[in-house]
């Protein structure tokens, strides 16, 4: 985000390649800005980058979302879930299934059942008499950060717990 990042890079290296803010460090400028508003509330987060050339997807995921690479075995075209191949001639053609293989998929973060890792804030004046205090909340620093190569063809899904509690994989 241009808006976030882009005019303190201009400053520190004018005229110069400056490499585009790390899933974490986004991770990070997003969490200062709701701490710094005060904004209540809480969230599990993953934030995903894809550099093209170097074919590299790096993610900061905290909590229970996260990453899913599926990359085509054996497929006549990659990006195509399934493809029609003729095997001998006339009524006995079948069609061939191109298979899809989790070729990645990163760890939930929770502290125990039901209770994954998550950013936020809360104002500490609810909390003056209460004798536990405000709620903790995890940093960005406590993500899960990491990177993997991908191939022309993967399929890449970044999604929360909604999608992973109830689709097996």
């Amino acid at each position: 985000n241009h808006g976030i990042f882009g005019s303190q890079h201009e400053k520190t290296l004018p005229g110069r390649f400056v490499a585009p803010p790390t899933p974490l460090e986004i991770l990070e400028a997003a969490h200062e800005m709701v701490v710094s508003e005060k904004v209540e509330g809480s969230c599990t987060a993953c934030v995903v980058t894809l550099d093209q050339h170097l074919r590299q997807l790096t993610y900061a995921n905290l909590g229970d979302g996260g990453v899913l690479v599926l990359r085509h075995i054996d497929a006549a075209v990659s990006g195509s879930a399934m493809r029609s191949a003729s095997k001998g001639k006339g009524n006995g053609a079948k069609t061939c299934r191109s298979s899809l293989q989790v070729a990645f998929l990163s760890q939930q973060q929770l502290h125990s059942f039901n209770r994954p890792y998550q950013l936020g804030y809360d104002d500490p004046k609810h909390y003056a008499k209460s004798p536990s205090g405000p709620p903790t909340f995890d940093q960005p620093r406590d993500a899960n950060v990491t990177g993997i190569a991908t191939r022309p063809g993967d399929l890449v899904l970044v999604a929360t717990d909604g999608l992973y509690d109830n689709v097996e994989l």
